[in-house]
């Protein structure tokens, strides 16, 4: 099995990193906690029920994960605002996951 690091060092991801690179950066580690979790179960909703939400319809459904008002959501509106396919969305998440493993995130 690959390993994290293995999986965000290839071309799509370096292509998400031109892309949403520096907005993902700049957000506290909540807010990237907020962002992978929205992704993840927009994309678990979507193959359970065959409907694809957009990541903000999935939190007005399900809720956050994070209390309070984040500013991961000037992000989500981004990403949908993209339209990604699965493959994509499992990127950013990826990209999300490796930035928190690594401390690289904005402090509140």
């Amino acid at each position: 099995m690959n390993s994290l690091t293995d999986y965000i060092d290839n071309p799509l991801t370096q292509a998400l990193s031109q892309r949403f690179g520096k907005k993902l950066e700049t957000l506290t580690a909540p807010d990237k906690l907020e962002v992978a979790q929205a992704i993840l179960t927009a994309m678990a909703w979507g193959c359970h029920t065959g409907k694809i939400k957009t990541i903000t319809e999935t939190i007005a459904e399900f809720g956050s994960v994070m209390p309070g008002e984040t500013s991961g959501a000037d992000v989500i509106a981004l990403i949908d605002a993209h339209s990604p396919d699965a493959e994509v969305s499992l990127g950013i998440a990826a990209a999300l996951c490796h930035q928190l493993h690594k401390g690289v995130y904005a402090h509140a």
